[in-house]
């Protein structure tokens, strides 16, 4: 599921300069029913079109 803007050209600030980039889709697991999944790099969070379960960008992350 793309969200709103996913193919927009985004804007960062890096040391003192603005960076272009487009974002990209990164496929992860749904943790509920383990679906494969988007999450674009531009979005904080994404839902699983089968069980509805919200997944934020986040909880992708292992610490």
């Amino acid at each position: 599921m793309k969200s709103k803007g996913a193919t927009d050209k985004l804007f960062i600030k890096k040391d003192n300069r603005t960076v272009k980039y487009s974002p990209v889709p990164d496929y992860i697991a749904c943790p509920t029913c383990g679906v494969p999944i988007e999450l674009w790099t531009s979005s904080e969070s994404t839902s699983c079109f089968f069980c509805g379960q919200v997944v934020f960008l986040c909880e992708t992350t292992v610490h």
